[in-house]
């Protein structure tokens, strides 16, 4: 069988199996759809670099991982907030010490957040703590401070 009749078969036993995990990762059927196409795409172009080592269908679900963590990763990163990504104050990062114009605006923009995601904002990104010392400033857990940070975000998105 040559590469073009297997890359055929496989596509034909995969790609609604691919689908359904795909759909079950996103809950989109769109972006289902389009990460289903590039996993399908990347096993065509890589299906000589199987080994055999583990089944075909393990190699393939490690693709669609690999394309789905991706994914994620990129719909999730952390946004930067547009009035800091301007040439006008020469970095996206807010020097604790500035007291320019960037300053007064991301504050005022805080204003519209609850006291607890305004405090880990603030000590997260106007004064440059860590993760880990923000947890410690506040009094809760790591994971917490990523949690609060995460949900102040996605609020702060839709106000801008």
């Amino acid at each position: 069988m040559d590469d073009v009749e297997l890359v055929r078969v496989m596509y034909e036993r995969y790609v609604d199996a691919i689908y359904r995990y795909c759909y079950w990762q996103t809950n989109r059927s769109e972006d289902a759809e389009d990460l289903t196409a590039d996993i399908m795409l990347d096993m065509a172009k890589n299906i000589r670099k199987f080994r055999g080592e583990s089944s075909f269908k393990n190699w393939l679900y490690a693709i669609a991982k690999h394309h789905l963590m991706h994914w994620l990763r990129k719909k999730y990163e952390l946004p930067l907030l547009p009035l800091l990504d301007n040439a006008e104050y020469g970095s996206t990062w807010i020097d604790p010490g500035e007291q320019g114009e960037a300053r007064k605006k991301v504050v005022a923009l805080l204003k519209c957040l609850p006291p607890r995601e305004r405090a880990v904002l603030d000590l997260r990104y106007l004064k440059g703590y860590s993760v880990k010392e923000a947890a410690k400033e506040l009094g809760i857990s790591e994971s917490n401070v990523k949690v609060v940070t995460h949900r102040a975000i996605n609020k702060l998105r839709l106000h801008t």
